[in-house]
């Protein structure tokens, strides 16, 4: 009974071509909306994670707090946050030697030179130590790390990223050749293994140089940062406490101040991106089921036309032995494949779209299963709720009354 009335429904649709096309591709553009901010969403969320966990779960950041002034406790004066200086960035990193290290973004905007080659304005000149490696989820492709002597004496050195390298030797040799950084030259010792892109952001297009070289490029507009890292995430937290409260002493913070400072763990960074992100899935999915609820109604005064025009068909029916509940099961079945056919078409154009997003942020193909079930079975109650009332009044028409309608 069941293959039966879905001939009769695809036959009816076929003869409503038009009408069915267009309730279809409403009910397609609801269920595009939904699967393709899904999709990209997920998306982004895999990069957002695969990058987090690239530079460690068991990593945290102290940098300098955003805010200019803190209001004292009484609310009567105002005390002007110290920026986190290099000495005081360097006690910590002494005393935590196998696990700490100190840098200084110096520009986002430099431009590297060698020979006939020459990158874009935009690599990332970062002052650090031998520690920033182990601490920010890099790893040494070709080459070796800094030396101690090399940090101590802010010798001519660098550590370039795989998109600088890519740039600047293309196929050659890197190790040991020289670079031109704002006219000083440099020699390169080590290439970084590639990092990958996110956001715009592209941590491969980066060069490390020690921080004392560093410092004599911006002197005292230098802002520090102290990347830790634990043995491992259970013991992150541990950690977290024991270095703020060393650097709470450097800095020499009563026990009633507030820390003049911040830490920053990389999966609750990560946890507030993806949170931020949260919001525009739910905004665009609230969009997409209005835009679900217009094609049901659509649907629904659809299917209430149907069964005007079919008046007679179903009084001859009723007449040669389709009870009530044959009827309404016949075009309860006719508006489900309408919405599934609909949604089989929304889902597919919507995880694609997605994934067009993914591939321009170079995330992952992304497959959302759940969302997928989700969907078909969001497609159904809309069939179900659209085509219920025409269904009934349908089943309730009377057949010798139907007979005669013209």
């Amino acid at each position: 009974m069941l293959s039966e009335n879905i001939k009769i429904a695809y036959d009816s649709l076929k003869k409503n071509f038009l009408r069915s096309f267009l309730t279809v591709t409403i009910i397609s553009i609801g269920m595009m909306a939904i699967m393709g901010i899904i999709t990209a969403i997920e998306s982004i969320e895999t990069s957002i994670e695969s990058n987090f966990i690239t530079m460690g779960s068991n990593t945290f950041k102290i940098k300098d707090k955003n805010q200019k002034n803190l209001a004292s406790i009484s609310g009567k004066s105002k005390k002007k946050i110290e920026k986190i200086n290099y000495r005081h960035a360097l006690k910590i990193a002494e005393k935590y030697p196998k696990h700490a290290s100190v840098s200084s973004i110096l520009s986002r905007t430099f431009k590297i030179r060698r020979n006939n080659f020459e990158t874009n304005p935009n690599v990332t000149l970062v002052g650090t130590d031998k520690n920033y490696i182990s601490t920010s989820g890099y790893f040494i492709e070709r080459g070796r790390n800094f030396s101690e002597n090399e940090i101590q004496t802010g010798s001519n050195v660098v550590l370039i990223g795989s998109s600088v390298k890519e740039r600047l030797f293309d196929e050659s040799y890197e190790i040991d050749q020289k670079v031109s950084i704002a006219g000083t030259k440099f020699k390169v010792i080590g290439s970084l293994k590639e990092k990958g892109t996110s956001f715009g952001f592209n941590s491969d297009n980066i060069i490390l140089m020690p921080i004392d070289i560093g410092r004599k490029f911006i002197a005292n507009r230098m802002n520090y940062e102290i990347n830790v890292i634990s043995k491992n995430a259970d013991s992150l937290d541990y950690i977290i406490g024991q270095v703020t409260a060393d650097f709470r002493k450097i800095r020499k913070l009563k026990p009633s101040d507030n820390n003049n400072f911040k830490i920053v763990k990389s999966d609750n960074l990560a946890s507030r991106l993806i949170q931020n992100i949260q919001f525009i899935t739910f905004s665009t999915t609230l969009i997409g089921l209005m835009t679900l609820f217009g094609a049901s109604i659509g649907l629904m005064n659809i299917m209430l036309v149907s069964v005007s025009e079919r008046t007679r068909e179903i009084g001859l029916r009723k007449s040669i032995g389709a009870n009530s509940r044959i009827i309404r099961n016949q075009f309860l079945t006719e508006s489900i494949l309408i919405c599934q056919i609909g949604g089989a078409i929304g889902i597919l154009m919507g995880i694609a779209i997605g994934n067009v997003v993914s591939v321009l942020i170079e995330g992952a193909f992304v497959f959302p299963t759940l969302w997928t079930l989700v969907s078909v079975l969001l497609c159904f109650v809309v069939g179900v709720i659209s085509g219920i009332y025409p269904a009934i009044r349908a089943s309730k028409l009377s057949p010798v009354e139907a007979l005669r309608y013209n």
